[in-house]
């Protein structure tokens, strides 16, 4: 399956998105994981507190069996499914139970209504019962035993004894309103019956009447079974029918015989006559003999003409014989058309007489069918009479007691461990809302990908936090290899890619606030370069409080060279590493911005810029002073500096909002001070990257005696010693 590589892309994107916000989520309970279990630990406390306090509850337990009501008013032959009845059978018993008039009626029995955690004596006797009675509901609870025929009834007192007591008492009275109510349906069911029955009886009278008089109208003979004469009537027909058939076919075969008799006097039922034949042969014979004589006697001899009167006496025979066959033909279809004819009317008169017969017979199928169904009917409700009237007399009830209630030996509330769950699971849920509360509210800038995030500056490295004595820096910053110094080495990496052109020739150094680690950078960037061949300049244009103390009186530092006309040469301090070089700021003067806003100051870049590779100048804090916005605008670049976990966004902005007023070129930012145990797990590889320990500053100079926080980096000749402190922003 192909899968293109944009597809990949927004996938890893999405992924990266959820496990950052699964840090962050993570991160942010990390922060304030002391609050989060400082609120738990409170809860707990609360809650175990509470519970020490809280009143024991006591809940005692009966088990009951039902079993399943099977009497009905009318049996009708439907039943319901049997998963269906039985759940809404057993939901109506629960329902039973947890009625007011059941909980009324155990008051009264157990005379709760005298008991002050039941009722207050001082109200009317309605009133109390009333109250017993909520009071009993409000702590009553019925649980089904799962698709059994079992309800667990659960009562809850203060008091053991009572507990039991009050759950085997609603039993005791479940049991008793059962049976009532069974007995008074029974009655109730004999009754309606009865009324039923009387009313059926009546019917089945009125029923029979009408077919007897019926019957009687219209001259039905019961022969009990009315079909019987509907299938004799309906043969007869069929008979008929056949007859009629049979006789048609006579009477075509007797016309056809006559018509041919008619036509063709020889056809062959005359010549089968055997009179007619015997005359043929006759008159053949007397005809031969006559031909013969003729042959020797003339026409007129006696014998000849005798044969001849003979001849002709004979064919008046034979033509007599022809019309008495011809005759009785006639006869014979007449016949058949007449019995043919007769059968047809027969069959005529059937048909109207079984049609009558059963339209008549349909009223008395309606009658017939009434009468049967009230006689159902009146049957039914006698025999349904006769087993409500054998079943009222029964008393034995379809509930029965599987476990009587006993006093519970253990309370049922509270329960600790439950409430210390509850109480914990509770201020764990509050202190995490309000360490992401107080998450949100927080504008500090925490970890690096908020330089980016809130800012919208890039990241151009990480100053780690560390703890140690007041001459640590200085013994880091000698050493190539620890930690420290390889952050301000990533530093100088970036700063070689940060334009098209390589590392910018002059960079303004520059906080929102004093104490942000702005000095130690520019050391630390410093001699990251100066160790890479790069002859490295440090401008201390903080005039106001100068961070880099020097044994060399002369220098008149950078205050002077904007006073003077001294020469930058002169005034140049070189430092204990080779290719790093310092100019101090002098002496404070009165008006630091002044002089700064002077060409003098573009005159003294423009020089350093030839003299050296990269010029730092360490400047002081951008909010409160022009000086900053205006060393920003004269420099190539500007780095801004962000102490973690205290530097706030909006004033962060505002001093970038300055800096930008000057046309500043703001190249990224340096997050110092960062302790990656304070803010997450997943930041623990700023330390781990550069090998194990933490290093911080020492404590600043804020409690001290001296105002100004000096770095006696440059300190050739051995003439302050006092130590540096560990904080040189």
């Amino acid at each position: 399956m192909d899968i293109s590589l944009d597809t990949l892309a927004r996938e890893a994107d999405w992924q990266d998105e959820s496990d950052v916000n699964i840090r962050q989520l993570f991160n942010t309970i990390f922060k304030r994981k002391w609050m989060i279990l400082g609120i738990v630990f409170l809860g707990l406390a609360i809650g175990y507190i509470n519970t020490l306090r809280t009143q024991p509850l006591y809940r005692a337990n009966a088990t009951i069996e039902i079993a399943k009501e099977a009497a009905r008013i009318l049996d009708q032959g439907m039943a319901e499914p049997q998963v269906i009845a039985d759940a809404e059978f057993m939901a109506t018993q629960s329902t039973l139970l947890r009625s007011r008039e059941l909980a009324a009626r155990t008051a009264e029995s157990l005379s709760l209504t005298d008991r002050p955690e039941y009722a207050d004596a001082s109200l009317p006797d309605a009133h109390r019962l009333e109250a017993a009675t909520n009071r009993i509901l409000s702590r009553l609870r019925i649980v089904p035993e799962g698709r059994s025929r079992i309800l667990r009834i659960e009562y809850i007192s203060t008091d053991p004894l009572d507990a039991a007591r009050v759950a085997n008492a609603l039993v005791e009275n479940f049991i008793e309103s059962s049976l009532e109510r069974r007995y008074n349906t029974t009655a109730y069911a004999r009754h309606f019956v009865e009324d039923r029955l009387i009313a059926a009886r009546k019917a089945l009278e009125e029923a029979e009447s009408s077919l007897t008089e019926y019957a009687a109208r219209e001259g039905f003979i019961e022969l009990g079974n009315d079909t019987s004469i509907y299938a004799l009537d309906g043969s007869t027909v069929i008979s008929l029918n056949q007859q009629l058939a049979d006789a048609q076919g006579q009477r075509i075969a007797a016309y056809e015989k006559f018509a041919q008799a008619s036509a063709n006097p020889s056809s062959i039922e005359i010549e089968s006559s055997q009179e007619l034949r015997r005359l043929r042969e006759n008159r053949f014979n007397l005809q031969t003999e006559y031909e013969n004589k003729l042959l020797i006697y003339r026409p007129e001899y006696p014998d000849v003409v005798k044969l001849r009167q003979q001849i002709e006496l004979v064919d008046a025979e034979i033509l007599a014989e022809r019309d008495r066959i011809i005759s009785g033909l006639e006869s014979n279809y007449l016949a058949a058309r007449e019995k043919e004819a007769s059968l047809s009317q027969r069959i005529d008169e059937l048909k109207a007489q079984l049609i009558d017969l059963r339209g008549r017979n349909v009223q008395y199928d309606i009658l017939q069918r009434q009468v049967d169904t009230n006689r159902s009917q009146y049957e039914a409700l006698l025999t349904r009479l006769k087993e409500l009237t054998a079943a009222e007399g029964i008393g034995a009830s379809q509930i029965s007691i599987v476990d009587r209630a006993t006093p519970p030996g253990n309370p049922y509330e509270p329960r600790l461990y439950r409430s210390l769950l509850l109480a914990g699971t509770i201020a764990l849920l509050l202190g995490s809302g309000l360490a992401f509360l107080l998450n949100y509210l927080d504008d500090t800038i925490r970890v690096p990908e908020e330089l980016a995030d809130k800012l919208g500056l890039s990241i151009l490295g990480i100053v780690p936090s560390a703890k140690g004595k007041a001459d640590m820096i200085t013994e880091l910053l000698r050493d190539a290899r620890n930690p420290l110094a390889e952050g301000f080495f990533s530093i100088r990496a970036n700063l070689l890619f940060s334009t098209s052109a390589g590392v910018p020739r002059s960079i303004a150094l520059t906080s929102n606030s004093p104490g942000e680690g702005k000095s130690t950078c520019c050391v630390g960037i410093a001699l990251a370069f100066a160790r890479s061949d790069y002859r490295v300049l440090i401008i201390d244009a903080d005039m106001r409080r100068p961070s880099f103390a020097t044994d060399n009186g002369t220098s008149v530092g950078l205050s002077g060279l904007l006073a003077s006309n001294a020469t930058l040469s002169s005034q140049i301090v070189s430092g204990e590493e080779e290719n790093l070089f310092l100019l101090p700021a002098g002496r404070v003067p009165p008006n630091p911005a002044e002089l700064l806003s002077s060409q003098k100051l573009f005159d003294i870049l423009n020089e350093s810029r030839q003299s050296f590779d990269l010029v730092i100048v360490d400047c002081p804090p951008v909010l409160g002073f022009a000086d900053s916005p205006i060393l920003a605008n004269a420099c190539d670049a500007t780095v801004f500096v962000v102490q973690a976990s205290r530097a706030r966004r909006t004033a962060i902005l505002r001093s970038l909002d300055r800096l930008k007023s000057t046309s500043a070129r703001i190249t990224g930012a340096i997050l110092t001070k960062f302790d990656a145990r304070k803010v997450g797990y997943d930041y623990d590889y700023y330390y781990t990257t550069y090998g194990p320990g933490a290093f911080d500053y020492a404590p600043s100079a804020r409690g001290s005696r001296r105002r100004v926080r000096e770095i006696g980096w440059f300190k050739t000749r051995g003439g302050d010693t006092r130590d540096p402190p560990a904080d040189a922003g």
